[in-house]
Parts: C-alpha cells; structure tokens; sequence
C-alpha cells in the first residue's frame, strides 16, 4: 500500500474535525493505547472517523444517511477487494471522470444529476453516482431540496487532482481501520456500549442557528440542549465525551452552552483566543472543545 497521505475527507462537508485530531488526542493521551469502542456520533465526512487510533474500534454515524450509504459504498469496495485501494480508487476515478471530463462538461453534470433524481424517486439509489455529482457541484457542497432532489448548479469543476489525494488517502486510512457506519439520530442511537462518545452537532445559539442541516429545519436550538443533555447523561455513567461548538458565533454569545460548559473542561480552539478573552472578541467565533477527561 502507498504511504498514508495526510489529506481530509472524501468530500467536502462543513465542519470537519480532523483538524483538530491533535487536540482530541492530547486529552485522551491515557486511552490512545487501549482496545477501545468510539461513537462518532456526527461523523459527516469521515475525515475524523477514518484518522482515529487504528486500534480504536469506530462508530461512524450520521442521520444523513445518503452521505453514509456513499461511506458504505466505498467501504464495501474496499472490502471486495481485499483492501486494495489503488483498485478502487482507479475504479471511482474512471467512473467520475466518465459523467463530467472537465471544468467545462456542463451537460454531464446535467445529465447525471436528472438521471439520479429519477433513480432516486424509483427508489434506487447509486451512492456513487452522488459522489460524482458532489465532485461537479458548486462548492463540493452536499445539498437537497425539500423533495429529496439534487438540487445544486455545477461549479465548473470536476474531480480534480486535488480531490483524487483526499480520496486516496481517505481510502487508504478506511483500509487501516475497523470502521462500522451507521445513521441513526443523536437521541436514538445505543451509547450503552462506547467507551468515547465524540460528538460535532450543527452549531446553534440561543435559538438561531448557523448550520447548513437548519435550511429545512432540521437542527433547531432545542437539539443543541438535548446533545448537552446527552453529554450529562455519558458523564453520570463514567463514560467520557468530547463536544464541539461556539461559545460566540459571530460576536453573538451562546449563553446556554457557557452555563453548561462550567461543569467541565475547555480547550479554545483558537490559538489567540482563551477564556479571558473570549468575552471581548468583537463579531469573532469562538470554537470550543469540551469534554470530561
């Protein structure tokens, strides 16, 4: 197998936390070592869920499951073959590289997004296809309309260079590890048996909301209170969490979660920014991780 690259997600999607690997493991230092079972309970583009301790056994779960069923697509041709990624990358790339050649193939986008819609409403459904179109939108950005449609214009893009090293080096860290993906909601799925429960909600404030899931409604401040609920939960049961989210969005405090975050311990994940000063910061996000290590 190639060298592991150090690369993000397969796709783009908003909030990744892979970033922040080095953070998360600085708190779990004493656990890193350990045959543990992990929860990430948002696990959106799987950059984190596929950068985890290879011994560490991983939950990768999202309620979007059109995302995970395109995880479980990639993982499952992995497995087909043995783990040979090259294969498989080759496989994905000439699949792509078939509907939309370049930044100027319009029309296959165009093509490709009319015929998934209709595959879709028939009820079959080709994760790699949506890949394919992510690939070509505007922005690589995942999106739906309140039909279930593809919805979005293509970027003049395609899968380019770039988005080849993210796939390879997500395939290559996927072959590396014992990942199950599963799409479950937050307040449904089972954490009786986790060890680790990392948990990256949309963000939300006082009742508003910055996340991209909120443009149908989907995520609203009350499921912001009930993740810190869940959080309270794993802690009164000795399992410990890691949370993510904004003590300020935009100059805007999150009043609730500053109450809330008194309980445990903060790490400001803006190098500039600390507890002193996080009140002073003017129309400046303020991202936190929280957690009970």
């Amino acid at each position: 197998m190639t060298k592991r690259r150090k690369r993000e997600c397969a796709f783009n999607f908003t909030g990744s936390k892979r970033q922040f690997l080095p953070e998360i493991l600085s708190v779990a230092k004493d656990y890193i070592a350990q045959d543990l079972n992990v929860l990430d309970m948002f696990c959106g583009g799987g950059s984190l869920s596929t950068s985890l301790p290879i011994n560490w056994k991983v939950t990768a779960n999202d309620i979007e499951y059109r995302v995970v069923d395109v995880h479980k697509y990639f993982q499952q041709a992995l497995i087909n073959r043995e783990g040979d990624v090259e294969y498989v990358f080759d496989a994905i790339k000439k699949h792509c590289h078939f509907h939309v050649k370049d930044n100027k193939d319009e029309k296959g986008y165009e093509d490709l997004k009319t015929a998934h819609n209709i595959n879709v409403k028939n009820g079959n459904t080709f994760p790699v296809d949506l890949y394919a179109l992510l690939c070509s939108s505007n922005s690589n950005r995942l999106r739906w309309n309140s039909s279930g449609e593809w919805n979005l214009q293509f970027g003049k893009r395609y899968f380019n260079p770039s988005m080849q090293k993210s796939l390879l080096g997500y395939l290559e860290r996927m072959a590396e590890r014992d990942i199950t993906f599963t799409s479950e909601s937050f307040r449904t799925i089972d954490c009786k048996d986790y060890d680790i429960v990392i948990i990256d909600p949309p963000y939300s404030y006082d009742g508003k909301s910055t996340a991209v899931y909120n443009e149908n409604g989907g995520w609203q401040y009350k499921d912001m209170i009930d993740t810190l609920f869940l959080c309270d939960k794993l802690d009164s049961e000795g399992k410990k969490f890691i949370y993510f989210n904004e003590l300020i969005t935009k100059g805007e405090p999150n009043t609730s979660l500053m109450s809330w975050a008194n309980s445990y311990k903060t790490i400001y994940l803006d190098s500039d920014i600390n507890e002193s000063s996080a009140n002073r910061t003017n129309k400046k996000s303020v991202e936190v991780m929280i957690h009970n290590f």
